[in-house]
């Protein structure tokens, strides 16, 4: 499984560290594992601001066999 080794996803650039380490805490990664993607893109109207969606993208990562 690709979350094993490392994490991916992407994310806005302001909030990108606190995201790692969301990601690297739920897969269990250490934060050099974990490579975060900025997506320069709206239409979040807020909730790219919170973390929980990280974890729970992370959960179902972890769970399937492709990325």
């Amino acid at each position: 499984m690709l979350v094993k080794t490392a994490a991916k996803s992407g994310l806005v650039p302001r909030l990108s560290r606190a995201f790692q380490k969301t990601a690297a805490d739920t897969a269990g990664l250490p934060l050099d594992k974990v490579v975060v993607h900025n997506h320069l893109l709206g239409g979040g109207f807020g909730r790219r601001l919170e973390s929980d969606g990280v974890a729970r993208a992370v959960q179902i990562a972890m769970q399937v066999e492709a990325p």
